[in-house]
């Protein structure tokens, strides 16, 4: 009885924070809403939302997180529904930050994630939709050799790549598997370009990279 009653007074606890969070999200972002402004949904201020910790929710502590699960980033997210506001922030953070946090860490995804957190840095996951490790071919393909890497490949129906700051390829590597490329937007090699939706709260993008040759140290 001892241990469910812990349980329960931690539920509770838990979801008292869920709705504070909850109540705050709802009043930070009901000018977006299209009620509020009359007109078509307006994007949620990046800097207000990193400002409000949110970006960071998931990111560990030590980069400048708050060392969060996804149920909380999950409350932020429903009021954003709510609002249907285009804010870049799942593929530009929640994609990003669950793909970083799945590898191991290094220099490159510590200061990614370190980044995000801040709201210095938008990062878009580029892994076509019908495709994901082990249901197929990954969209890239990564070689390296000597300290260098040659990427080539092609991802449609990318989240909010349209305007991130860095491009993180899901790429498949002959010699170790599935690795992980991170590129900054704007690098000699690397074409973005938006994909029409009828959905206007949401943004979406093809990746393509021709031969592109980077550090080996991007990959990972």
């Amino acid at each position: 009885m001892t241990d469910l009653a812990a349980a329960a007074d931690q539920l509770a606890a838990l979801a008292e924070v869920h709705d504070d969070l909850r109540s705050v999200a709802r009043d930070l972002l009901a000018p977006t809403s299209p009620l509020v402004s009359g007109g078509d949904p307006v994007a949620a201020d990046w800097d207000l939302l990193a400002r409000s910790g949110w970006l960071g929710l998931e990111v560990p502590e030590e980069l400048g997180g708050a060392g969060a699960s996804f149920a909380e980033l999950a409350v932020v997210l429903e009021e954003l529904g709510r609002v249907a506001s285009p804010s870049p922030l799942l593929g530009g953070v929640v994609l990003a930050v669950g793909v970083l946090r799945a590898t191991s860490p290094s220099d490159e995804r510590d200061r990614l994630l370190a980044g995000i957190a801040e709201g210095r840095l938008r990062v878009a996951v580029a892994l076509s939709a019908a495709e994901a490790p082990g249901a197929g071919p990954l969209p890239f393909v990564v070689e390296v050799d000597d300290g260098r890497a040659s990427v080539r490949g092609r991802a449609t129906f990318v989240p909010d790549v349209v305007g991130a700051d860095n491009v993180l390829l899901v790429a498949d590597d002959p010699s170790a598997g599935p690795v992980l490329v991170a590129l900054a937007a704007g690098v000699d090699g690397l074409a973005v370009g938006p994909t029409p939706v009828v959905d206007a709260s949401r943004s979406l993008g093809e990746v393509s990279v021709g031969g592109l040759t980077v550090d080996a140290g991007c990959c990972w």
